[in-house]
């Protein structure tokens, strides 16, 4: 039996390295609110475990879809881990939700030993997007797009000096909460100044991560994606484009469109040929790199960016080595009963819940 979990703090996770790790709060919540999520891309007999039966039942009736596969719940994973066809397929893979089965009792051969866990989080350190995905990527035209490794606060004031308003990321964090934005003041921004208490802020993510990520700030365009799936022996399958938006650098929707809509609204921006030679040359590049060493969805963020009065392509912001908010919108436009043209995650009366709908034009 193949078990499905909407695992959110995967990304907080990886940055931990714990195999026995306490998600913040509000991870919990997303866990707990959002658990049926994988529901929309189950398959027959599959489980899809949730916190509460009865309310992930009335989440999926909301939405009017059809379902392959069935929820479980917490108390029933010690006998379905010993089940001879027992698999596991989280949101992502890290220590925690290893170990998390481990204690359950989920034989240690059906899980990621340390060489692959450890390999999804070296790639998912948004360093290595940035030196081995970006920095090929920037050789095509129509591209934008660069970004450096800090390891002391000294090195961030060095690139705020030369590029005057800048980025911080920490390494591995979720939904925009390792994002800082930072001004020297050149440009007549005052609010986002080096202050102590940021000064501080990047100390502890050095402490704790070892680096941090500069980037120069782009006037964003648009937030888009690119969808894809590696078969972990060699393959590595285009899935399609995301299109979706942010608030204050966290997900907050998508748009459900075919492809060739979807690729008709960033044409209105950049010539097709430029996402097409990126797509051309990110199969080349994560075949070799991520084919053979990684086995699931994942997805590479880029935005859209107005310079000098045109437009370019960021094609690699960061790459997540997991399943995406992006994988969901291609999955439930494929299934969708109704038109729906757009999904977002909101927070009303104190739980998370996604909703799918029309636009309002």
């Amino acid at each position: 039996m193949r078990i499905h979990i909407f695992n959110p703090e995967h990304d907080l996770a990886l940055a931990s390295n714990l195999d026995n790790f306490t998600a913040p709060h509000a991870g919990r919540d997303l866990r707990h609110d959002l658990g049926y999520l994988p529901a929309i891309w189950a398959g027959k007999g599959d489980g899809v475990l949730v916190d509460n039966r009865d309310a992930a039942e009335n989440a999926w009736k909301k939405l009017g879809l059809p379902m392959k596969g069935q929820f479980v719940t917490p108390e029933e994973l010690p006998q379905l881990v010993q089940d001879p066809t027992f698999s596991l397929q989280p949101w992502g893979w890290d220590r925690a939700i290893r170990g998390e089965f481990l204690r359950l009792g989920a034989p240690a051969e059906r899980l990621p030993d340390d060489a692959s866990l450890n390999f999804v989080r070296q790639t998912s350190h948004r360093s290595w997007a940035a030196e081995h995905l970006l920095r090929p990527l920037r050789e095509l035209p129509g591209t934008i797009g660069e970004a450096e490794t800090a390891h002391s606060v000294s090195e961030v004031r060095r690139f705020l000096s030369v590029r005057h308003h800048i980025v911080l990321k920490a390494p591995w964090s979720s939904s925009g909460r390792g994002v800082r934005y930072v001004s020297d003041g050149s440009d007549g921004n005052t609010k986002f100044k080096l202050t102590r208490q940021l000064e501080g802020w990047i100390e502890h993510i050095l402490q704790r991560q070892g680096a941090v990520l500069l980037e120069p700030y782009y006037n964003k365009v648009m937030d888009l994606g690119m969808e894809w799936y590696s078969d972990g022996a060699g393959n590595v399958r285009y899935c399609g484009l995301s299109l979706f938006n942010t608030v204050k650098g966290a997900y907050s929707g998508n748009l459900l469109a075919d492809e060739a809509e979807k690729n008709d609204r960033v044409a209105k921006f950049v010539d097709p040929e430029v996402i097409k030679n990126v797509q051309q040359r990110l199969t080349e590049l994560l075949t070799v790199s991520v084919g053979k060493s990684y086995c699931g969805p994942f997805g590479i963020d880029m935005m859209l960016v107005c310079k000098d009065k045109s437009v370019f392509l960021h094609p690699c912001v960061e790459m997540n080595l997991r399943s995406t908010m992006g994988h969901v919108a291609l999955r439930l436009h494929e299934i969708a009963i109704k038109p729906w043209s757009n999904m977002r995650v909101t927070y009303k009366n104190g739980k998370y819940c996604l909703e799918v709908g029309i636009a309002k034009s």
